[in-house]
C-alpha cells in the first residue's frame, strides 16, 4: 500500500552525492509536515571515524524524534576491513504515533525502490537495532 507521499528530487540528488560521489557517510529524510513529500533533513559529511559518524547520526535521530515525535530514514555507507555498503534504516521508534508510523512504513517501499544500490534494509524500532553493531551486522561488512 502506497500512502502517496513522494521524494523531492533533492532526496535523489543527494543520494548520488553518497553512492556515486562518497561525499556523504549518511543523509537523513523525513516526511515533510504536510505529509505529502519526503525531503532531506540532513546530509552527514563523511569522515575518517565511523563510529563518530555513527553516534552524530543517531543522536540527530533521536533529536527529530523528540521535537517532531516522529521517525525518519536514513541511507548509510559503511565501510569496515575494505568492505562496503549502503544501509537503508527505517527508524520507527515504537515511542512515535500510530499516524507517524502508518506513514513512514506506507511509504517506505516505493522510496526505497528509488535508491538503487541499497545492499539492505533494516527497520530499527529500537536503540538496540540502531546500534552501530547491528547495523554492519545486517550489512554482512
Amino acid at each position: 500500500m502506497s500512502s502517496g507521499v513522494t521524494a523531492t528530487a533533492a532526496c535523489l540528488t543527494e543520494y548520488d552525492a553518497l553512492k556515486m560521489g562518497h561525499k556523504y557517510r549518511y543523509i537523513i529524510y523525513g516526511i515533510t509536515d504536510d505529509a505529502k513529500n519526503i525531503d532531506v533533513l540532513h546530509c552527514g559529511n563523511k569522515t575518517n571515524d565511523l563510529e563518530a559518524d555513527h553516534k552524530c547520526m543517531v543522536d540527530l535521530l533521536k533529536e527529530r524524534q523528540a521535537s517532531h515525535g516522529t521517525g525518519a530514514y536514513v541511507v548509510f555507507d559503511v565501510e569496515k576491513n575494505g568492505k562496503n555498503a549502503i544501509v537503508f534504516i527505517a527508524w520507527v521508534p515504537n515511542a512515535v504515533s500510530v499516524k507517524s508510523k502508518m506513514m513512514l512504513s506506507s511509504s517506505k517501499g516505493d522510496f526505497l525502490k528509488k535508491l538503487e544500490g541499497i545492499k539492505t534494509a533494516i527497520q530499527a524500532n529500537d536503540d538496540d537495532e540502531l546500534t552501530l553493531e547491528n547495523i554492519l551486522s545486517e550489512a554482512k561488512v
